[in-house]
């Protein structure tokens, strides 16, 4: 009921598609891999983070694919949501191993942790404001679709 044992240079998912490259995250439901995609399409990004859910945890990733639903049904694609400041699910898979089955969700790289970003700039008032632009836009955008963030 575990973690996944991963490994840098592991290769994951269907055909081994993804690549694990970098640790970017934890926290008790799951792990959050920075992969690059050995089969991204052309004029996409090659870098995505894949969360793995603890095996116990296997429905963790369920809300975000109902999410990722609520989008398709308004014809909203995942991609077109990233544009608009939103990540949902590119694509899911699940993975077995020693500790179970664990559900994987992957998404679109969004950058760095917000508070690494505030030590790069000198005016940290702007860039405040700017985060809260982005946000504020984001959950415009979710909102005119219908769907309420909670």
């Amino acid at each position: 009921g575990g973690f996944h044992p991963i490994h840098i240079g592991d290769s994951i998912g269907p055909d081994g598609r993804f690549r694990i490259m970098n640790k970017m995250g934890s926290g008790g439901s799951g792990t959050v891999w920075l992969c690059e995609d050995t089969q991204h399409e052309v004029g996409k990004p090659k870098w995505r983070a894949v969360k793995i859910s603890k095996a116990r945890c296997g429905t963790t990733g369920a809300v975000e694919l109902k999410i990722k639903n609520i989008f398709i049904d308004h014809g909203v694609a995942p991609w077109s949501a990233f544009h608009h400041g939103v990540a949902i699910p590119i694509d899911s898979f699940s993975i077995d191993g020693p500790n179970g089955t664990h559900m994987c969700l992957v998404l679109p790289v969004l950058g760095p942790k917000i508070h690494r970003n505030f030590a790069l700039f000198t005016d940290t008032e702007l860039k405040r404001r700017s985060v809260c632009l982005n946000i504020a836009q984001a959950m415009k955008y979710i909102h005119s679709l219908g769907i309420c963030h909670g």
